[in-house]
């Protein structure tokens, strides 16, 4: 039976801190993360290639630029003006109002990355919602489905697409997975 040695008890150890951290909300999860890697880098758990590795992976890049481009939206209003295009004003049924919702939602998020588009449509739907008498809870799982559904036709609306692009293109296996 081979022992244990520091490297497994400080990553541990730092994992449930992490995970603590993460769970109680008192630090940013920023803060949180970052800390943790600064603090197994310190420790000499890991190098510094392989700490930052994950960082030169243009999946990554590209998740962080549609974070910028769904803020852009979000800053500007557009997303406001368009809910009620898409929800209209007249109370209609609940699946009325899906039905115009899901398909916009399912095309956005092919060509913007899926988290993001759910993230700033929560609150718009959300305000809609509260604002004309429906029941957030009957569009928010279906707005996550249509996203993942939509994010799952290209390589740009889903993280994993992107990030397994980057393995393989990285590892010399593939020339890459191409946009659809």
């Amino acid at each position: 039976m081979t022992e244990l040695g520091f490297d497994f008890w400080y990553t541990l150890i730092l994992l449930v801190g992490m995970t603590v951290l993460l769970t109680t909300e008192k630090l940013e999860v920023e803060v949180t993360v970052l800390g943790t890697l600064f603090l197994m880098l310190l420790g000499g758990v890991m190098d510094t290639a392989d700490a930052f590795s994950g960082f030169a992976n243009e999946g990554v890049i590209t998740i962080a630029a549609m974070f910028v481009v769904a803020g852009a939206l979000n800053t500007t209003g557009i997303l406001r003006n368009v809910s009620h295009h898409l929800f209209g004003r007249k109370k209609n049924s609940v699946a009325a109002k899906l039905s115009r919702l899901l398909l916009p939602v399912g095309a956005l998020s092919a060509f913007v990355n899926n988290t993001p588009v759910v993230a700033l449509l929560i609150p718009v739907v959300r305000n809609w919602a509260e604002k004309y008498g429906y029941p957030v809870s009957k569009f928010l799982m279906p707005i996550s489905f249509a996203a993942i559904l939509g994010g799952m036709c290209t390589l740009i609306g889903t993280s994993t697409n992107l990030i397994i692009n980057g393995w393989l293109v990285a590892g010399g296996h593939h020339a890459g997975l191409g946009i659809f």
